[in-house]
């Protein structure tokens, strides 16, 4: 599929909590004309409705999906690991258009992925995107190592509170810092080894606005809608990280 005109979200979170703020979201997606004719959802998307916040955002997305349904020609949907309904998707969105009193049947097109993603092309780019947790693997030898810690924590706080010490994360907050930045750069190192061929890689997951470039290939992070408010905006075949501020 070429992409020339469209938006890109991912990590909505509906049901962790009631900041989502679909209401902003919808603004987002009616401010922008009819020639953004593609909407890309990197997964994600809804986390638990069997709560007081899941049912809430249940009845929000539903508000959010009316707007999608009507604007978008094409909606491409990426599963996350927070998404095995969407494996059950033309079910759900029947249930959807019920419980928004909407027809069943959709204007627009729908198209949905599992975690390796789609291939796209944008401008004169060959791009893959995903939601991005299949790149948790490479993290994984190093994950262990934090579990480790991490169990061990509440021993060593003890232990400093005990000789009127500082807590173990004044001590660690740098070491964190840069464990942080080696997890980025094992997940870009993994990325553009998985998917050699394409030129970038589009992703969410990491909750982390940014672009990391190997050479002339980057791997984009569009970041989260969830906590940050960030998305990218595609334009004439060129890609733009926003923020809604």
């Amino acid at each position: 599929m070429i992409v020339n005109n469209g938006l890109c979200f991912s990590d909505l979170h509906g049901g962790a909590g009631k900041k989502n703020r679909f209401d902003i979201l919808i603004d987002v997606l009616r401010s922008y004309g009819s020639d953004y004719e593609t909407l890309i959802l990197l997964g994600d998307i809804l986390d638990e409705i069997r709560s007081p916040s899941g049912y809430y955002a249940f009845e929000q997305l539903a508000k959010v999906w009316q707007v999608i349904q009507h604007k978008f020609n094409n909606v491409i949907i990426c599963a996350g690991n927070h998404d095995p309904i969407w494996t059950m998707f033309p079910k759900t969105m029947e249930t959807f258009a019920g419980y928004t009193n909407t027809a069943s049947s959709l204007d627009c097109h729908i198209t949905v992925y599992g975690s390796t993603g789609a291939a796209i092309t944008i401008g004169d780019k060959n791009v893959r995107i995903l939601h991005g947790d299949v790149f948790d693997q490479a993290w994984s030898k190093t994950k262990d190592v934090v579990s480790a810690y991490l169990r061990t924590e509440g021993y060593i706080n003890r232990w400093l509170m005990r000789n009127r010490m500082k807590p173990l994360s004044y001590y660690t907050a740098k070491a964190g810092h840069k464990l942080g930045e080696t997890y980025i750069e094992k997940i870009v190192d993994y990325a553009m080894e998985t998917f050699h061929v394409e030129d970038h890689i589009i992703m969410g997951h990491m909750h982390r606005q940014g672009i990391h470039e190997r050479g002339d290939r980057n791997l984009i992070c569009i970041g989260d809608w969830f906590e940050h408010r960030t998305y990218a905006e595609i334009t004439n075949g060129q890609l733009l990280l926003k923020e809604v501020k």
